[in-house]
């Protein structure tokens, strides 16, 4: 998420259900997408569980515009890519909570 802190949400695309692509998700995925723009970055991490790695299931593409994320989402929701049906849906970084720290500050 860090890597994301400074990137418009508006460019960002989150793609789900990628498992079954593999360890080439990366590759797969990229070039699905500049099909609709040119794609910045794609961050895909996989799963390194004690001696074993599993294929990521979910990553994050970073369009180089809000119009290539917009194409992309355009497409629908659920997309095919390398035969396997995976999921898309728009960035949102989680809401700061305003009252953080506030429960502690009420009690007498």
């Amino acid at each position: 998420m860090e890597t994301l802190a400074g990137i418009e949400e508006t460019r960002v695309v989150i793609a789900r259900r990628i498992k079954q692509l593999g360890f080439k998700s990366g590759t797969h995925l990229r070039r699905h997408f500049q099909e609709q723009g040119a794609v910045e970055a794609l961050l895909v991490s996989h799963s390194h569980l004690q001696t074993r790695v599993r294929p990521a299931s979910l990553a994050f593409a970073i369009m180089a515009t809000e119009e290539g994320a917009t194409a992309v989402l355009a497409q629908g929701s659920e997309q095919v890519v390398k035969g396997v049906t995976i999921t898309l849906s728009s960035f949102r970084r989680p809401e700061r909570n305003s009252r953080q720290g506030s429960d502690n500050d009420s009690k007498e």
